[in-house]
């Protein structure tokens, strides 16, 4: 058996996941059909072919050059605009309803954004939006490559960044909240993935932040159509509870753990255990919080005349309590009971080195507190937790059903324009 190094053994646990699903990706997706819609293309275009080559167009004035990656409401591209001979990041949002749907407001949220200078507020620029076929297609200035794969490939051993290159990116970020304030947006799902460099060999490094598709209005929020990842969620997001921007400065905080660390501050894959791991680490959220959190008592149990209000259920609490729902609707399936934290919580328990399994039996103050000030012992247990991306969107009867390509007139279109 051959001996695993260290270094090995931190980057396989970071990259395996992520590294399976972007290799099968490019590695079929080059190779066959983009979309129904759109014709072969291959990493190797010639970006100066004639136009009567349309196999490899998208829109009227777009060569796809290279397939970026892909996310649940679509595909990225790197295109080259045969207009102005420059390289784009082409967003190709896919035919459905839903989507649509998403796709409206997140132009609506680029045309907001166009008020800011890019380079000045470190926000990606957005240069338009068109059509392909049936198929929307948001267009942004090219950028080298996100903060994930970046320290993936300049540090894999460490996982990190250094110090003084962590304080001028989070400064950047920082800068980037600020600006979005002053226009009253909120991002709602900052992590290292929405963060890219802008050329990764110009020093100091320069960022943007990217990827709006889930922003909201400040005042204005419908948490049904928010996307947020809950590894980088405050509790206030986890809880369904009253937001404002504040929520973008908490995931900036955990991203900054992140680059200098090398670890997620949270890292668990289940919402309660989430929670938990706040509440033992920086302490509850206050009640005033608690008070307007539409998933307050999934998590917390509420006491009269004692302050505070809430406490935070046990693993078995919440277990029970979903168990033995008087609504049938409403009680919990075999399958959601097996990936409840009641039988998970022993798996995302962290145990700090040279504990005994007698003395870290349960979640301890002493633990959590270990493991927010030791990273260095928790890379394995970390990297297995995963990150997730919740999409709120209604369950309604008319998402839940198949939809067809919607055919797209002239009047539906004039839905989009500017």
């Amino acid at each position: 058996m051959r001996n695993v190094s260290t270094c090995e053994f931190k980057r396989t646990w970071k990259n395996i996941a992520k590294q399976r699903t972007v290799t099968d990706l490019r590695s079929n997706t080059l190779k066959t059909k983009y979309s129904k819609n759109m014709g072969v293309f291959t990493n190797k275009v010639d970006v100066h072919q004639s136009r009567k080559d349309d196999c490899n167009l998208l829109g009227q004035q777009r060569r796809v050059v290279e397939f970026l990656g892909e996310g649940s409401f679509g595909q990225v591209l790197k295109c080259c605009n045969l207009e102005t001979g420059t390289m784009e990041a082409v967003k190709v949002m896919k035919s459905s309803t839903n989507v649509i749907k998403k796709a409206k407001h997140e132009i609506q949220i680029l045309k907001q954004l166009r008020r800011l200078d890019p380079n000045t507020s470190h926000v990606v620029r957005f240069n338009s939006f068109f059509f392909n076929m049936e198929d929307i297609c948001l267009s942004f200035e090219f950028l080298d490559m996100d903060l994930d794969t970046y320290i993936s490939e300049m540090s894999p051993c460490k996982m990190c960044l250094p110090l003084p290159e962590v304080r001028h990116i989070t400064e950047q970020l920082v800068m980037a909240l600020h600006h979005l304030k002053t226009i009253g947006i909120i991002h709602m799902d900052i992590k290292p993935e929405n963060v890219m460099i802008v050329d990764r060999h110009a020093k100091p490094l320069q960022v943007k932040l990217v990827d709006f598709g889930g922003a909201q209005m400040s005042g204005n929020i419908d948490f049904e159509t928010c996307i947020f990842t809950q590894v980088y969620s405050s509790a206030e997001v986890l809880l369904e509870s009253e937001m404002n921007e504040a929520l973008d400065m908490w995931s900036l905080g955990v991203t900054a753990f992140e680059l200098a660390v090398g670890t997620v501050l949270f890292p668990y894959n289940r919402c309660y255990s989430i929670i938990n791991s706040i509440v033992k680490i920086l302490g509850q959220p206050p009640d005033h919080v608690l008070d307007k959190g539409q998933q307050t008592e999934e998590f917390f149990n509420r006491r009269t005349n004692d302050y505070p209000r809430w406490t935070i259920k046990t693993a078995e609490d919440c277990f029970d309590d979903n168990m033995l729902q008087v609504d049938p609707n409403q009680r919990i399936t075999p399958m959601e009971a097996l990936q409840h934290p009641f039988f998970t919580v022993k798996e995302e328990t962290f145990k700090p080195p040279g504990r005994t399994e007698s003395s870290s039996a349960g979640p301890s103050q002493e633990s959590s507190s270990a493991c927010f000030t030791s990273p260095a012992g928790w890379h394995g247990h970390l990297e297995r937790a995963g990150k997730r991306t919740i999409h709120k969107i209604p369950n309604t009867p008319e998402n839940s059903k198949s939809t067809k390509t919607p055919n797209y007139s002239d009047t539906g279109r004039q839905e989009f324009s500017p």
